[in-house]
């Protein structure tokens, strides 16, 4: 019993592990036929994306020289030195009596040749000429290095280099405002008149972004010309070829044309050297970096190196019922014109994108895929068209906008609604002109009435100061009278050409309404000089005030002057003080007039009915009538005391502005 156990378990583990062996043989046969496919799809897939990325157009001979103009279109000759354009992968003859095209490496560099013997160049889809009386080994805008009996000349703005040079010349550079001329055997700085031997034999060179010069060679690889020193270029874990035809630096990218017709791509960021193509003639990149190169026969392109620019988009002309418009920033129109807006678009990686455009008062975005735009009638509502593209549909250019000056028909047009406007106002003009001519009538009576009170006012004015002529004399005089009857002869004459001086200032004044303040203290300065002269000395005084180009009605405050001597100084027995303080304060002027004479209280057994009391009166009169504001109180007498004693009178005028 335990041995037949015993073989059936040895059976049952024979079985298994037979099953597992054919599992495992299945399983491998799978992986092996699934890597078989995964492979197979992987080649397929590679070549799809090369032919996607990569379109080839054939040329009946050899092609030789490729260029690109400032539009990135693309242009070519053959080995029959004849010139073609591209266009949608079509090739054009450009003129079919170009036969003597003569290229050289420096002036390919600005896409300029030579044809029939004169001096050419690409602009803007064009050939244009140049000038001719010399020849241009480098320009670039105002930049130029030309070659005119064997001198060179460099030329940038004003500054102008020029070195003798016998030997071929490979090609010319402007590099961090230095002009330089590369030879098979040397590095000429024009400027510094200075030739640097090369330890290889050059074949062409390119600037980098760190002032540096890259030089190829034909048996020696790259060279770097960097701070005056001359050395290998080295990049660690990458041999580049050896004998090089051509290098350009476009980007962050350095492409090399080896000597056997490889084309490579360097790129100086990741520091990875890729072969692009082999059996390459030439080679030219566009402003998006679309790669287009010649080899034997045909011209390939690729768009696997291309950048983020946006397309080009211009407006070419705009027409208007079949009729040419020179200004496409604004044209005039009628809403029924019909507007056709020719664009041109350039965008090499793919020249099927569309162009969109709205006008001003609708919301959406139209697509237009096939030049030109047209519009059959425009919305009077419309301003304006903008016009934009975009090169993945997400990031679109700056639109270009075409402004409209629409006229519509005269009934139903904004126009129409401002005649009626105009029609009714003036309706209502002529409804309301019999009101607004009598009200006319009684503000001229008004404006008359005014302007003769404010006549009235001026002569009351007038009358008021001439009324203080009188007072003013009166006292000067009676005071030198009485130095007269004292005896006092040679001081009453000082006092008389004094008074005389003053008399002139007063007589002045009586011909004008209002004077500055600084006259007005002049003639008060030369009334308290007098008297002082005529009571001798009994009283000191001065006149404080930071106000300039002020003015005020004359004599207006010397009234309160005398008033402060005659009532308040005169019987002082002491030698007595008086002060003048000017300010401003607002709308008016303050002055402060203050005296320690014997008070007001203790003269009132001297005062009666003076001149002077009616001159007080008269200035109170004239200040009231200035006054429009009728803020401040226009005369304020304040007694001093110390003590209770009395020790003067302080008179505040506010004399309005």
């Amino acid at each position: 019993m335990r041995y037949e156990e015993i073989s059936t378990r040895n059976l049952f583990s024979i079985v298994n592990v037979n099953n597992l062996t054919q599992q495992y043989v299945h399983f491998q046969s799978f992986y092996l036929l699934f890597m078989r496919k995964l492979l197979t799809f992987t080649i397929c897939l590679f070549f799809t994306l090369q032919c996607c990325s990569q379109i080839s157009v054939k040329h009946k001979h050899t092609i030789k020289h490729l260029l690109c103009d400032s539009l990135s279109n693309i242009y070519f000759v053959d080995e029959n030195n004849n010139l073609f354009r591209l266009s949608d992968n079509k090739i054009i003859p450009y003129k079919s009596d170009f036969k003597r095209i003569t290229f050289k490496q420096s002036l390919k560099r600005n896409n300029q040749f030579i044809i029939d013997g004169k001096l050419k160049a690409l602009r803007n889809n064009k050939i244009i000429n140049l000038e001719i009386n010399s020849s241009y080994i480098y320009k670039n805008g105002n930049v130029s290095i030309e070659i005119n009996n064997q001198t060179i000349i460099a030329k940038k703005q004003s500054t102008i280099c020029s070195y003798r040079f016998l030997e071929n010349i490979i090609d010319a550079l402007y590099q961090d405002d230095e002009p330089y001329l590369l030879t098979r055997n040397s590095l000429v700085k024009v400027c510094n008149n200075t030739s640097i031997t090369l330890p290889f034999t050059a074949t062409s060179f390119t600037k980098l972004d760190d002032n540096s010069l890259l030089i190829s060679s034909k048996k020696n690889a790259l060279w770097l010309y960097k701070n005056n020193k001359l050395k290998k270029y080295y990049t660690q874990g990458i041999t580049f070829p050896d004998q090089i035809k051509l290098i350009k630096k476009h980007e962050n990218s350095i492409w090399i044309l080896a000597a056997d017709k490889t084309l490579f791509n360097y790129n100086i960021d990741h520091q990875l050297l890729k072969r692009v193509a082999v059996n390459v003639e030439d080679f030219a990149l566009d402003y998006w970096h679309k790669l287009w190169y010649a080899t034997n026969q045909s011209i390939t392109s690729n768009i696997n190196f291309i950048n983020k620019k946006d397309p080009l988009l211009k407006i070419n002309h705009i027409i208007v019922n079949e009729k040419k418009i020179s200004n496409t920033s604004s044209i005039n129109l009628k809403n029924s014109d019909k507007v056709t807006i020719d664009y041109q678009l350039n965008y090499s990686p793919n020249n099927k994108i569309p162009v969109s455009y709205k006008l001003s008062n609708e919301s959406k975005w139209k697509s237009n895929k096939q030049n030109p735009i047209r519009l059959k009638s425009i919305d009077s509502d419309s301003r304006f068209i903008e016009i934009k593209t975009s090169r993945d549909g997400e990031y679109f250019t700056k639109p270009l906008k075409i402004n409209f000056n629409i006229s519509s028909s005269f009934w139903g047009s904004f126009l129409s609604y401002v005649f009626i406007g105009l029609t009714t106002l003036i309706a209502l003009m002529v409804l309301s002109h019999l009101r607004v001519s009598h009200k006319n009538k009684l503000l001229k009576a008004e404006k008359k009435a005014l302007k003769l009170e404010l006549e009235v006012t001026k002569k009351e004015q007038k009358l008021g100061q001439l009324q203080l002529n009188p007072h003013f004399i009166f006292n000067t005089m009676n005071s030198i009278n009485g130095l007269i009857a004292l005896d006092k002869k040679s001081l009453a004459r000082r006092a008389l050409s004094k008074f005389a001086t003053i008399m002139r200032t007063v007589l002045s004044f009586s011909f004008d309404e209002r004077i500055y303040l600084d006259e007005e203290l002049t003639f008060l300065n030369d009334y308290m000089l007098l008297e002082q002269l005529i009571r001798e000395n009994k009283f000191d005084y001065t006149i404080n005030s930071d106000i300039k180009n002020l003015e005020i009605p004359p004599m207006i405050i010397q009234p309160f002057v005398e008033n402060a001597i005659i009532h308040g100084l005169q019987h002082k027995k002491e030698k007595g003080q008086l002060d003048i303080e000017i300010a401003e304060n607002n709308r008016y002027i303050k002055v402060i007039i203050s005296d320690n004479g014997i008070g007001r209280k203790a003269a009132q057994q001297y005062r009666k009915e003076t001149h002077n009391s009616s001159a007080i009166k008269i200035v109170k009169d004239r200040i009231a009538k200035l006054d429009k504001w009728k803020i401040e109180t226009p005369i304020t007498y304040i007694d001093l005391y110390e003590n209770a004693k009395a020790m003067g009178t302080k008179c505040i005028l506010q004399i309005p502005k």
